[in-house]
């Protein structure tokens, strides 16, 4: 489980990095590493709860809005709280941010 902590932190932190710089290969890798190991991660017997909600407070706020959005089902006010304070930013991160806290509002948001 430490593994897929580890791994989840990098690939969310490269994940940010990539869409930033404009590089989607490398953000579309880091995706693909982030959902591997947010399945590990899921798998738990809390679902990974306690794990995400560790890296709300994370430095890096790519990290916090993947952690949010996995909580957005299990701890929707504490997931809120964080996605908004970063989608208040101007940065395509914050973008992120606002679309899933408006993609969880409508209903349409798959947390994979």
């Amino acid at each position: 489980m430490e593994k897929a902590h580890e791994q989840f932190i990098q690939s969310a932190t490269e994940h940010g990095r990539f869409i930033l710089e404009g590089v989607p290969s490398k953000a579309n890798a880091a995706f693909d590493s982030l959902i591997q190991a947010s399945r590990v991660l899921r798998s738990g017997a809390d679902s990974g709860e306690a794990v995400f909600f560790s890296l709300l407070e994370h430095a890096d706020a790519s990290v916090r809005t993947w952690a949010a959005c996995y909580l957005l089902p299990i701890r929707e006010a504490d997931a809120r709280r964080v996605l908004s304070e970063i989608a208040a930013g101007a940065d395509l991160v914050a973008f992120n941010a606002t679309i899933t806290l408006r993609e969880w509002d409508a209903g349409r948001l798959l947390i994979l």
